[in-house]
Order: structure tokens, then sequence, then C-alpha cells
């Protein structure tokens, strides 16, 4: 069965070996399954969540794109390396800045767990160290 498979490489430098196995990945994924590539390295926007999560900060063109492929994905693939014991300050700030209340999860009153909002979705993590 085809899957919409969306393979994001984690890597803030273009390039690398994180690069090579995505680009791989969706070289073989895209003989069976619909597949699009996000480079981390190529997406522009400020990583820094400056107000944390006490008031809105706008999202940039490249992270509402990014939200449109999550939502679109059936899978995800992340393919990240591994530095000094965490992935990429960049990479962290994609996650902060998009998954964000309203989208990824909403708060429900009374409620102490969030509402997922990106259910029925599938994972895979890839990360390379040295």
């Amino acid at each position: 069965m085809a899957k919409k498979i969306l393979v994001i490489c984690g890597n803030p430098k273009a390039q690398s070996f994180c690069e090579h196995l995505a680009e791989t990945y969706v070289q073989a994924a895209a003989d069976k399954h619909s597949v699009r590539i996000v480079k981390l390295a190529e997406l522009n926007f400020d990583p820094n969540l400056t107000y944390g999560y006490r008031q809105p900060q706008p999202l940039e063109a490249d992270l509402l794109a990014f939200q449109a492929n999550i939502q679109w994905a059936e899978h995800v693939v992340i393919i990240t390396p591994i530095w000094w014991g965490g992935i990429p300050a960049k990479l962290k700030g994609l996650i902060d800045r998009t998954f964000l209340s309203g989208f990824a999860f909403q708060y429900e009153k009374g409620k102490l767990i969030p509402a997922k909002l990106l259910r029925h979705k599938t994972s895979r993590i890839i990360m390379t160290m040295d």
C-alpha cells in the first residue's frame, strides 16, 4: 500500500552525510510511495522561540510550508546528526516553532493531557554519530 512519506534532512549543513542518506531514502521509497523531502539547510526562519509559548510568534513562509508537508504526510522520516549529545539547534528550533498548540496538539479545558491533532501518522528517526 502506497504511503505519503515526508523525509526531513535535519542537518543544517548542506551536502552532508545526512543529506546523502535522505536523498537515498527518497530514491528508494519513490518507486512505491509518494515522497517529499525537506532539507533543513534550505529553510529560512528564526529558530529562536523568542517569547516561549506566552505570546504568538508569526511563522515564516518556510515554516508554514513545513507544517503543510507534515499535515500531508502519513509517515515522517527524520534523518539527523547527533551533535554534543543532542540534535542540531536549528532542528530543535524547527520543532519548537512548528509543533505548536493548534497544530500538533490542542489544550482542552479540564483535561490534563492535550488532544493530539496529528493522529494516525507513523515516524522513523535515523540518527548519525561520528
